[in-house]
């Protein structure tokens, strides 16, 4: 086995031991957020074009460097239930019994001379509980790419999941963030924010096969263990599937169309 794919196993094994932590359905954990937010990256490849590329950089809950380009679009779903069980239930509650369901829809262009841009609506809940998130990749050469962004532009999203106390404080979170590629389809996220992000947050993905991804995160609370598919393309859409653990204890799934 290559040793780059043994370390990062071994890392996700480690990470999975070691995560036997408390939940985040917890008032100031941001449970709302801690899935899919409408951030580049989430459950779906991008490269450094800005191209849904199941080959390119790939993270679950926090962003890579690289924003969406060209009038490219994704339509991402997740579910992350309340155990290691996967389901189908969803709630628009953060308390301890709940489990959460999230519907992305991303979309960006070329700011010609400028940059990329891509903008994120996430629906939150079935009761229609939403939140924006816009990102920018300036031009710029080198081996490591930055991006900056603020993921719920209108702080609406809450800190401790909706209709529970102490949730109408912001949850306008700024961020700054820089990819790596490290080697062709290994990918090093570092960044770092406020608010939902509270410091440092990263993530390491690499191929395991050509249509196999493996992806640790440490979203700034927890660590999360993820393994991508690539469908392949159906139609106009190419589909990525995603099925892992977030902090180790919850089980979760993804479904990504790229177009």
């Amino acid at each position: 086995m290559n040793p780059r794919i043994l370390c990062l196993l071994v890392g996700i094994l480690a990470a999975a031991t070691v995560s036997a932590q408390q939940g985040f359905y917890r008032p100031g954990q941001y449970p709302s957020l801690r899935n899919l937010n409408g951030l580049p990256g989430q459950a779906f490849g991008i490269n450094r074009q800005g191209h849904p590329d199941f080959r390119g950089a790939f993270s679950f809950s926090t962003p890579t460097a690289y924003a969406l380009s060209d009038w490219h679009w994704v339509l991402s779903g997740t579910f992350v239930s309340n155990d290691l069980s996967l389901g189908f239930a969803e709630s628009s509650s953060g308390a301890t019994t709940s489990a959460n369901g999230t519907a992305v829809l991303q979309i960006g262009t070329r700011l010609k001379g400028i940059g990329n841009f891509s903008y994120g609506f996430a629906l939150l809940s079935s009761e229609l509980d939403n939140i924006g998130s816009a990102h920018f990749t300036p031009e710029q050469s080198g081996p490591v790419t930055f991006g900056i962004g603020v993921m719920d532009v209108s702080g609406s999203g809450g800190t401790s999941g909706f209709g529970n106390p102490g949730d109408n404080r912001s949850s306008r979170s700024p961020y700054v963030v820089g990819t790596y590629e490290y080697q062709p389809g290994t990918f090093i996220t570092l960044g770092y924010g406020n608010t939902r992000f509270r410091g440092v947050f990263g993530s390491v993905s690499t191929l395991i096969t050509p249509r196999l991804r493996a992806l640790l995160e440490y979203d700034s609370f927890h660590w999360n263990q993820m393994l991508a598919y690539d469908i392949g393309r159906v139609g106009p859409a190419h589909i990525t599937a995603t099925l892992g653990t977030q902090a180790g204890r919850y089980g979760t799934w993804a479904l990504s169309f790229g177009f």
